[in-house]
């Protein structure tokens, strides 16, 4: 079940990549105004950590497709 659930959120839809970019301009406005609390923010709107969790998942279990797959969509492959 952990495995079927980390494997679901490895996969990128376009909301994915619209909520990156609504990250990348927070995190940005945050840095041009030296504001903590709106990089804060841009972290918690950034959607990459299933990708990072289903590479920490292939590494663990020593799966190399696994491994494959959830690398080069962290990279920003689909």
């Amino acid at each position: 079940m952990v495995e079927a659930t980390i494997r679901a959120g490895a996969a990128y839809s376009p909301s994915f990549y619209i909520l990156l970019v609504i990250a990348g301009l927070i995190g940005a406005v945050g840095i041009l105004t030296n504001s903590q609390i709106l990089i804060v923010g841009a972290m918690v709107v950034g959607p990459e950590y299933s990708a990072i969790i289903a590479t920490a998942l292939g590494i663990a279990t020593a799966t190399a497709a696994w491994c494959g797959t959830a690398c080069s969509r962290c990279s920003g492959g689909s």
